[in-house]
């Protein structure tokens, strides 16, 4: 009986640290489209060579200015859905429109050369701003759902969840997905952001449905000061 009880409870726990990291798996398979395909794809566009590196800055930026905002943001958050649901599920959202808008891109701007550099690069922009929003919020619940004796557990289990998310994206390199799967689009891209956009949307969906947050109850005498994360993120910065 006591055998059966502690395998129930490894099994409970193996879905637990499954449900809460395989949204990070989602997110790194988006990621290893934007940063595996992303570079020929705005050279296709006709962005010169010379300008793509700062294409790649956003990366680095929104890390720096996303992160600490963040885990501020919703550290103070008071949502009755949770303190990171609400970033995650925004963020999520931005980051699929992203990318069906780089997916699309020229379909939108009518094939308007200058204008289809402009949306696609803005779209790069802003999907790594998400991203980095999402990437935060995701490692944050981890500290908050589990206790303090499993989180070596949890964060190994992110670990994983990363190399399973990188290695699949980059193996869609090697695949023919528009004879494979020619009802996502007519273009690489464009099937391999839809799969991009649908592994990230399942996998969140299974994170935040699985996954219970106690909403954060603010004392009645603690005053809400909309500027002290701002603040703190400019100590944070100066600190550097």
């Amino acid at each position: 009986m006591r055998g059966d009880a502690t395998q129930s409870t490894r099994a409970a726990e193996l879905a637990q640290y499954v449900s809460l990291t395989i949204a990070i798996a989602g997110l790194q398979f988006g990621w290893s489209v934007e940063t595996g395909f992303g570079t020929p794809y705005l050279l296709s566009l006709g962005l010169r060579k010379s300008l793509v590196s700062l294409v790649w800055l956003a990366g680095p930026l929104s890390g720096l200015i996303m992160q600490p905002l963040v885990g501020i943001l919703s550290d103070k958050s008071t949502s009755r859905f949770g303190r990171r649901r609400p970033f995650i599920v925004g963020s999520t959202v931005c980051t699929v429109l992203c990318l069906c808008v780089i997916g699309w891109t020229r379909q939108i701007t009518g094939g308007h050369e200058t204008l289809t550099i402009w949306l696609a690069v803005v779209a790069f922009y802003f999907m790594d701003f998400a991203i980095n929003c999402l990437q935060a919020s995701l490692r944050a619940i981890i500290v908050d759902v589990l206790p303090a004796s499993r989180q070596d557990a949890g964060t190994a289990w992110a670990s994983r969840m990363i190399g399973v998310g990188n290695v699949t994206g980059y193996l869609m390199g090697f695949l023919d997905l528009v004879h494979l799967l020619p009802f996502l689009g007519s273009t690489h891209m464009q099937v391999l952001t839809t799969i991009a956009s649908t592994v990230l949307g399942v996998t969140v969906a299974i994170t935040c449905y699985f996954t219970s947050e106690k909403p954060l109850v603010r004392p009645p005498t603690e005053a809400n000061d909309s500027l002290e994360a701002f603040r703190a993120l400019f100590t944070s910065l100066r600190s550097l």
